[in-house]
């Protein structure tokens, strides 16, 4: 009778233990969930989160390398030389020179480019927890709206630059009978409207999502919000999405590059026939100088994004998850930034009258002076 009454006690205490253990796991398994929005579902973590993939962690450096060293000393070159360019233009020796109007236009989008850049670099290196990081989250979609609106414009009217440098050289009187102030006005119009509803479609698909840490498992910093820029839920707008990279690849990339291309050889073979300086002024070579450069500069250094736009249109935007598209992103981003200066450089560098008045205007900033004076140092030819 005791040995029963013993081994009773040793099964109840043995029950016990299990009970004890069942309970402590199911405490540690309840640990990992919390509440949905509507407070009705139980949401659970998996007990591994997934890990972040070494070619990933590898893109991530790389963007930050890129925000940190490489952009801003591209975005102060940038900035610098779309000014000194404005400054050239503005000058008498070049006020009825024939697409002055375009190329001025096409400075200020590049500038207008460049502060919506350096908004996006400061994103990227102001620290989580500060405010200004909260605030430039929230107002992302509509930045890259302004952002993709101001490359746009500037690419399309580099087209518009290039097809009114063909009819310069093939129909030189019907160019000459054309080329009005007015009608450059009209296509400046014209390409802010198609770049600004191009791009509209931005801030409407796109909403930044904010996650609380306390729901995230294994967060202990429960004052940082984190953020995430995602395509709004639902099939409207992931076939919208889809839509308009197929757009944008097309009328951004495709259309633009091959014109510029198309227009650039067709520049050349006239060149090649006849030499500019057997028909045009010194003025107008030196405005057909750095029309060629920068058409040229531009078709180079866009047509690499295309692989981009074309992956994000057919596979849907899996950038952040696909480590050589992500890589491939950040190069082909770095390179578009790299067009608001490529022009000035290849211009500064092989257009001595560019030049010449460059140095000019500075001086007679200075020194305050008659421009027929001033003139008068513009020595080296075109």
């Amino acid at each position: 009778m005791v040995n029963d009454v013993a081994a009773a006690a040793n099964v109840t205490s043995q029950l016990m233990d299990l009970q004890n253990l069942v309970i402590q796991d199911v405490i540690k398994e309840l640990s990992k969930c919390y509440l949905g929005k509507n407070h009705t579902t139980l949401i659970c973590a998996l007990e591994q989160e997934p890990t972040i993939s070494h070619s990933m962690e590898t893109c991530n450096y790389a963007k930050q390398i890129a925000f940190r060293f490489i952009v801003p000393i591209i975005l102060a070159g940038g900035l610098l030389g779309n000014v000194l360019s404005l400054i050239v233009y503005k000058c008498n020796y070049l006020k009825k020179a024939a697409m002055l109007t375009l190329l001025m236009a096409r400075s200020y989008a590049h500038i207008g480019f460049i502060l919506c850049l350096i908004v996006e670099t400061i994103h990227a290196l102001v620290e989580a927890e500060s405010t200004v990081k909260i605030h430039l989250w929230r107002s992302r979609p509509y930045t890259l709206f302004l952002l993709n609106s101001f490359m746009t414009l500037a690419l399309w009217i580099t087209v518009a630059i290039t097809a009114e440098t063909y009819l310069c050289f093939s129909k030189p009187y019907r160019f000459n009978r054309f080329s009005k102030k007015q009608r450059d006005y009209k296509i400046i119009i014209s390409c802010s409207i198609f770049s600004c509803l191009l791009h509209i479609g931005l801030p409407i698909m796109l909403e930044v999502e904010e996650e609380n840490c306390m729901n995230v498992v294994g967060c202990t910093n429960t004052s940082i919000p984190d953020f995430r820029l995602v395509i709004r839920g639902g099939v409207f707008y992931q076939v919208y999405e889809r839509v308009h990279f197929w757009i944008q690849a097309a009328t951004v990339i495709v259309i633009p590059i091959a014109a510029l291309i198309v227009l650039s050889g067709m520049i050349t073979v006239n060149l090649h026939r006849h030499p500019m300086r057997t028909r045009f002024s010194r003025q107008r070579q030196c405005m057909l100088r750095i029309v060629i450069a920068t058409a040229f500069s531009y078709w180079v250094l866009e047509t690499p994004s295309l692989c981009v736009l074309v992956s994000v249109a057919i596979h849907g935007s899996q950038i952040e998850k696909n480590a050589p598209l992500c890589l491939t992103n950040v190069i082909t981003n770095v390179l578009n930034i790299f067009n608001v200066v490529a022009s000035f450089l290849v211009t500064f560098t092989f257009n001595s009258t560019f030049r010449s008045l460059l140095f000019t205007q500075l001086k007679c900033l200075k020194k305050p002076r008659t421009m027929e004076h001033s003139l008068n140092l513009l020595k080296p030819r075109c």
